[in-house]
Formats: C-alpha cells, sequence, structure tokens
C-alpha cells in the first residue's frame, strides 16, 4: 500500500482545513474603509496635528550655532505621532523627483522621538487644497 498522496488531493484537504477555521471574508465596503487613510477617518485628529504644528515658533538664528549638523539643511516643524506625541524640527538634506518618485532625506533634531526603524509620514501641503499624503520612510545608518 502506497502512503503517498496526489499533490491535488493534499491541496484540497489543506484548503478545506483552513477554510474550516477562518472568519467569513469582510465586505468590500468594509475593505474600502480600511483602506481610507487615516485623515479622511480621522479629521479632527488631523486639525489638531496642524494647529500643534502651527503653534510651534519658527526656527531661526541656527547660522549663529556652533555645532554644523544644526545648520544642515532647512528647519520645518514637524510632529511625531508615537505613544507619546512629540514636536522637533526636520532639517531638509536631500530633496529630488524622477520618473514620478520622490526621495527625501532630512534629519529630526530628536531622533530619539521615533517609536523605530520604520515608520510611515504624512506629508502635507500648506495651500488649502493640497492634500496629504502617507509615505513609507526608514531610519538610514550613520
Amino acid at each position: 500500500m502506497s502512503r503517498e498522496l496526489p499533490v491535488a488531493r493534499l491541496l484540497r484537504w489543506r484548503l478545506e482545513q483552513g477554510a474550516a477555521g477562518a472568519p467569513p471574508p469582510p465586505s468590500a465596503a468594509r475593505l474600502l474603509a480600511l483602506a481610507r487613510p487615516w485623515w479622511e477617518t480621522a479629521p479632527a485628529r488631523l486639525l489638531a496635528a496642524v494647529e500643534r504644528l502651527r503653534q510651534m515658533p519658527p526656527a531661526y538664528g541656527f547660522a549663529r550655532t556652533p555645532d554644523a549638523r544644526a545648520r544642515a539643511g532647512h528647519p520645518v516643524p514637524v510632529l511625531v505621532d508615537a505613544a507619546e506625541p512629540s514636536e522637533t524640527y526636520a532639517h531638509a538634506l536631500y530633496l529630488a523627483v524622477r520618473a514620478g518618485r520622490m526621495r527625501l532625506r532630512f534629519r529630526l533634531d530628536a531622533d530619539g522621538a521615533l517609536p523605530g526603524d520604520a515608520l510611515e509620514l504624512t506629508v502635507g501641503a500648506d495651500a488649502p487644497d493640497g492634500a496629504p499624503f502617507e509615505v513609507a520612510a526608514r531610519r538610514a545608518e550613520g
């Protein structure tokens, strides 16, 4: 007697086992709701974050600091929305747009504020009709 099972029969058996314990699939409406960006589902949170950024003082006077790292890049107010939100400044170090892709390198004044090596950034425009967008970012070495 052969103990070998045809692969198709084994796969069918595994599919039946998986389907027996799987939750029902979400509806199309639920999938669309999950795909919406956070600023559409929580507009009050977006307005609160924008207001916090507007209250941050402008960053001037870096030319007089002895630290060369502090002078690199134009300081832009940012809000790190981790478990404990904090305000800091990001210094734009490199910006390039090629073939529909934007590459941005920046340095935060408070590197310790980042929750990990990878994060999602929400970038917004100052213009009233500028829509925010989300991008994935990761911490660079050095």
